[in-house]
């Protein structure tokens, strides 16, 4: 195959073994040819250069010769050529050198689009948390146009916009000895490929992205759930009171029940709770927080490493937003820890040597996978049981009103009743309204919209928003309506799946019980 790219030593990378013993290529790198012309006589090209010292690099650090990919004719990517539409599905890991030209070649996008949509029967785009795409952004270069996988996979950019000035300036490759941000940014590049590959030979995956794989369902529990840094308490207690629902049917708790933070010792706490469970789950950002008691280090730190060091345990799961910036750590400790961690080569040798498992996803999507892990759905026992224990279901709360006090006795009437309840203002300004609310519709099993005397046009929006989401993945069960007493229009939606409530009395919701009982008598068993 004519298309197959000579590697710097000059030979052909055709019947070369590739790491991953699935794949005949490691890696397919997809550019714009337009990026790799050669602007004076001893260039090579950037894509050139680019491409040569990752395979050297990538080479040194995984001590295998790799088989890498480019197409070297000028023909950006179509896939009616044949040699390139078979090495896409030969190829374990998609390299993307993204620019300007990349995103204005309908080629260059069809080729990242074919990847992402082309299913191996071993391997899914992502294999346990890791993205099979890296993607390496020369300019600047908005990726909207691009696949969600590819949107949504490590990027490492190669240029730097002045605040300022609004320019931009890329890296271009400077001799090895210089310290420079494009050595900086190619060695990123680097640890993301080696991680995934490294991942892709401890063997096959395919199904979910967290799959449960062949265990038993409550061998992972009861689980242990890690303290997070204040900017992470949103996400913290959704995990929780995911992971107590489904730890109550199966007759576990969740720990650390008391936090670890108020015994004596901090390090003795978190072994102590780590001994009485079977997995653990850990969420980490940039934020180092607080070295507590006899730590010596940062929390979230601490606990990933007592946790590794549980030979006999699962891999602890280990939640990192995807645009997580390992620079905008100010502890350089703590930065190197995060480099590792999202790089996948964070371990722990202790006395044998373990790693996590990191999903570098949206937050509602880890949410939904690790549920599907470790909890079965409920049988139908559990729709009596419900109605007795605190927390079984769980009512999400969304409203706009200009007094709160209302919205707190409903709340409270209907926490006494023994459900969980999520809620949020939609009147206040909040950066992160739309994520917590589309994470809060996703796993309620009833919605109830409380509403204002101006806010009966936007009530109804939400509750036709929702009415589809119904359709589509069959939550919320149930929708309710609650004006604020004495307001505005009559609410415009007749549905049976849309609820009246009437506030008659300080503490009494007329309609409040048939809302709840109609999510009983729906519950998906």
């Amino acid at each position: 195959m004519e298309a197959f790219v000579s590697i710097p030593s000059g030979v052909t990378v055709g019947g070369t073994v590739g790491v991953v013993p699935e794949f005949e290529f490691d890696v397919f790198v997809s550019y714009a040819h337009l990026d790799d012309l050669r602007l004076a006589e001893d260039d090579k090209g950037w894509v050139t250069d680019f491409y040569n010292a990752v395979h050297d690099r990538l080479w040194q650090e995984m001590r295998h010769k790799p088989s890498m990919w480019r197409d070297l004719r000028d023909l950006d990517g179509r896939l009616a050529d044949s040699s390139i539409a078979e090495a896409l599905h030969k190829s374990a890991v998609f390299l993307a050198i993204v620019s300007p030209a990349y995103m204005e070649s309908t080629f260059c996008r069809t080729e990242a689009a074919e990847f992402c949509a082309r299913r191996h029967p071993a391997f899914d785009l992502t294999v346990r948390g890791m993205s099979r795409v890296v993607v390496a952004v020369y300019g600047e270069a908005p990726l909207n146009d691009l696949p969600e996988q590819v949107r949504n996979a490590p990027t490492v950019p190669f240029s730097k916009t002045d605040p300022a000035t609004g320019a931009c300036t890329r890296f271009n490759k400077p001799r090895r000895s210089d310290p420079d941000p494009y050595w900086e940014s190619l060695d990123r590049v680097v640890r993301h490929l080696a991680a995934i590959l490294r991942e892709m030979q401890r063997g096959a995956t395919t199904g979910a992205e967290i799959a449960a794989g062949n265990t038993v369902a409550g061998s992972n529990l009861p689980v242990y759930l890690a303290e997070a840094t204040d900017d992470l308490d949103t996400e913290r207690a959704e995990l929780l009171a995911m992971l107590q629902r489904g730890s109550q049917r199966a007759g576990h708790s969740v720990e650390p029940q008391r936090s670890i933070l108020h015994g004596v010792s901090v390090r003795g706490g978190c072994r102590d709770c780590l001994a009485r469970t079977a997995a653990s789950v850990h969420l980490i950002n940039a934020t180092a927080g607080r070295s507590w008691g006899d730590a010596g280090m940062p929390l979230p730190q601490l606990e990933l490493e007592l946790a590794l060091q549980l030979p006999e345990r699962p891999r602890p799961l280990v939640w990192i937003p995807p645009d997580l910036k390992p620079e905008a750590a100010t502890n350089p400790a703590y930065r190197e820890f995060l480099t590792q961690l999202k790089a996948g080569t964070f371990e722990v040798r202790a006395p044998v040597v373990r790693s996590p498992e990191v999903f570098n996803m949206p937050f509602d999507r880890f949410v939904t996978q690790l549920e599907s892990r470790l909890f079965r759905e409920p049988k139908a026992v559990w729709r009596e049981a419900r109605k007795t224990v605190p927390g079984g279901m769980l009512v999400y709360i969304s409203y706009r009103a200009g007094n709160r006090v209302p919205v707190q006795r409903l709340i409270d009437s209907i926490r006494r009743r023994k459900y969980a309840v999520a809620f949020l203002d939609h009147g206040a300004a909040n950066p992160d309204l739309s994520q917590r609310h589309e994470a809060n519709l996703r796993y309620c099993d009833g919605l109830v919209v409380y509403y204002g005397p101006e806010g009966t046009g936007w009530a109804e929006s939400l509750t036709l928003e929702s009415r589809m989401l119904v359709r589509e993945r069959h939550r919320p069960k149930k929708l309710g309506v609650v004006p604020e007493a004495g307001g505005g229009e009559d609410f415009g939606i007749i549905d049976d799946d849309v609820i009246p409530i009437r506030m008659r009395q300080p503490d009494e919701f007329e309609g409040l019980d048939d809302f709840l009982d109609a999510i009983e008598g729906d519950v998906h068993v």
